[in-house]
């Protein structure tokens, strides 16, 4: 049994909803596993890093359900040692990646 004093603490690498474009909010919605789970909240996507690193390779049987940009995401939160990925409305926006206008469908 685990004290509280040393709890398990969980990372998260936080992302704006912006940077998924229509194809990966719709594979979010419908995601149940076997690679990528999700777990839609009012602003945004929970999003598992699988833990195997063959899960992110370009043979995932997922791989294009998914914009290359969300694997890229999922590999740097992987090597940040995240757990998981918060896809938040008001979560950042980062330099070098596209961002997506939701209200033009994009």
């Amino acid at each position: 049994m685990e004290s509280l004093n040393q709890p398990e603490v969980v990372k998260h690498m936080v992302v704006g909803n912006g940077h998924l474009c229509k194809r990966d909010r719709e594979a979010l919605d419908r995601s149940d596993g076997p690679v990528i789970s999700s777990w839609a909240f009012e602003y945004g996507w929970y999003v598992h890093v699988p833990e195997e690193e063959t899960d992110l390779s370009v043979e995932s049987e997922n791989i294009e359900s998914y914009s290359p940009q969300f694997w890229l995401l999922l590999r740097r939160a992987k090597e940040l040692g995240c757990h998981y990925i918060t896809f938040d409305g008001d979560g950042p926006e980062y330099k070098g990646l596209v961002t997506y206008d939701w209200d033009q469908g994009e």
